[in-house]
């Protein structure tokens, strides 16, 4: 939830961005507290639904593996969720990419983006090849590396 909030804050910017530079609207009024509305809402309910399911079908704590589980439909639902947040933020992000910025913003958010979607797709496919990396040592040293170095890159 917290990945999806964030880049539901990095949208709701890009969108603001959008709706004055490209359509040259007031980012205020209706606009401005539908997407925040629209956001928190979904946010919200997504919640409410995962903390009301049993631990069965969402997330279940494994003792003799010392782990946490995550049920396939909880785990494709979240890495939607994901997937869609980012992607409305790419879109966004590529809707504004021609207006020029002082702070050379295209860029960063480009190598941002590059690095965001190139570690959503490696967790993405490791979590359904490989459903029990945490367990290989190496695979999830790879991972947390990976993790790490993207977190300093953006």
């Amino acid at each position: 939830m917290g990945v999806c909030a964030m880049s539901a804050l990095i949208g709701l910017r890009s969108y603001g961005l959008y709706q004055v530079l490209c359509l040259n609207r007031p980012y205020r009024g209706p606009p401005l507290y539908i997407s925040v509305v629209a956001t928190s809402l979904f946010l919200l309910v997504f919640g409410i639904i995962v903390s009301a399911l049993p631990g069965r079908m969402t997330v279940m704590y494994s003792e003799p593996i010392d782990m946490c589980t995550l049920e396939d439909g909880y785990k494709a639902a979240v890495l939607a969720m994901i997937w869609v947040t980012l992607l409305v933020v790419a879109w966004f992000n590529w809707r504004i990419r021609n207006t020029k910025s002082s702070f050379n913003e295209g860029r960063e958010v480009t190598i941002a983006g590059v690095v965001v979607f190139s570690i959503l797709t490696f967790t993405t496919v490791l979590s359904y090849a490989m459903p029990a990396y945490p367990l290989n040592v190496k695979v999830r040293i790879l991972s947390t590396s990976l993790g790490h170095v993207a977190t300093v890159l953006i």
